[in-house]
């Protein structure tokens, strides 16, 4: 399984267990002007607030900060979208922690997913050239290496040109957290 995969995992698992005791506390509802709190009452823990506005949502808590826009009834939006972590991401327009960073571990599934490819992909003349390359690439980059160390590496590689440079960014944990979070929220509030 790819990196990415298994964070999604992992982050699927520590939601549920971390909001499996929330509660939902309405604080204010005024039409599409609406917020809540969540948390455990007898915990400081993992607590955020859902506030909404005609077309946005804004999540806020102890994981982050993130503002989504996209249609009036944003609560309804998000009990369709927020599982589709590219597509929620396309709408969230401002957040106070990363969306995506810079991942070691994507930098090697990009590699394990280049060397399938050799032998489907490129002629048997071609394949050793392309090997010797991405052993090169694994020569240069560890986990230590800097974001911009990997990218260059890469660029200087020759393996992609730019028109498929590929990304070596994983979704941030706190972001996907808190897209759980929104998601949990969604299907158990009821003054929504």
């Amino acid at each position: 399984m790819s990196y990415q995969g298994q964070l999604a995992a992992k982050v699927k698992k520590d939601a549920a267990e971390r909001l499996s005791k929330h509660q939902i506390i309405t604080k204010k509802i005024d039409g599409l002007y609406r917020q809540w709190w969540c948390g455990c009452p007898d915990s400081g823990c993992d607590w955020f607030y859902i506030v909404t506005w005609p077309g946005y949502m804004c999540y806020c808590g102890d994981m982050g900060d993130y503002v989504f826009q996209r249609v009036d009834d944003m609560v309804l939006f998000m009990r369709r979208s927020a599982m589709s972590f590219d597509y929620a991401a396309e709408k969230c327009i401002a957040h106070g922690s990363p969306i995506r960073k810079y991942c070691y571990e994507v930098f090697e599934d990009l590699l394990n997913d280049e060397e399938k490819l050799l032998e489907e992909e490129y002629e048997p003349e071609d394949q050793q050239g392309r090997r010797d390359k991405i052993a090169d690439l694994r020569a240069q980059i560890n986990e230590e290496s800097h974001e911009h160390e990997a990218y260059m590496a890469i660029s200087d590689s020759g393996l992609w040109d730019g028109c498929d440079f590929p990304s070596c960014e994983a979704f941030d944990f706190h972001f996907l957290w808190c897209l759980h979070a929104i998601d949990w929220f969604t299907k158990n509030v009821k003054d929504a």
